[in-house]
């Protein structure tokens, strides 16, 4: 007809845009997918960020060496002559309740025969779910120390008229330790200058508070 034009396309043309129209929801498709898995990952990398710092604070709190108890009298009755560091034969009741904190050595001491050191006096409180299989609170308990420890210290038990005594209950890469002291005996004169200078002390931390 005249007056008429009439446009072919060509065949590649009419292809490639049919293929373009099918692709579309194809690639968002793709991409909702692409965006799910990365969120997946990212949430992944938050929990092992969070399982990290976990072990990490747990493994400072088990190697945390802080004072689970400490002998008050010690220093006020007695001169430190020599620090050791001892191991502590204990049940599983007793190790749960001095974790709690529930120890007592302010009457404690150490004794020294047939090549053993115990720890006597030393108060485990009852575990509060230990039932039938409970310990005694006051019961002895051994140390542990080398053999060469327990020699020289009895001969300076023996010779010198020194005692042994604990200075604190502590732990120490989630093991309780117990740090004994060879010890003299103070008389009144030194107690008396112990408490003056504990007295000084605590005056002069105060006068430094309030200026």
């Amino acid at each position: 007809m005249k007056g008429t034009v009439v446009t072919t396309v060509p065949f590649f043309f009419q292809f490639n845009s049919r293929n373009n129209k099918r692709s579309l929801p194809r690639r968002g498709a793709e991409n909702a997918k692409f965006s799910k898995q990365v969120q997946l990952l990212r949430d992944l990398c938050a929990s092992a960020r969070k399982i990290l710092i976990m072990s990490s604070k747990k493994k400072k709190s088990s190697n945390s060496t802080g004072a689970i108890a400490s002998n008050r009298k010690a220093y006020r009755d007695y001169t430190v002559l020599e620090k050791i560091e001892a191991g502590i034969e204990l049940r599983g009741t007793e190790v749960k309740s001095i974790r709690q904190g529930h120890v007592r050595i302010d009457e404690a001491y150490v004794d020294i025969s047939n090549a053993q050191a115990q720890l006597l006096q030393m108060t485990v409180q009852p575990y509060d779910h230990g039932n039938v299989f409970n310990h005694e609170p006051t019961r002895p308990r051994r140390l542990l120390l080398h053999k060469r420890e327990l020699t020289r210290l009895q001969s300076n038990i023996q010779q010198k008229g020194l005692t042994l005594i604990p200075l604190k209950v502590y732990l120490t890469r989630g093991k309780v330790k117990v740090e004994i002291a060879l010890c003299r005996g103070k008389d009144t004169v030194d107690k008396r200058e112990t408490l003056k200078r504990k007295t000084a002390d605590m005056e002069a931390r105060r006068a430094m508070r309030r200026h």
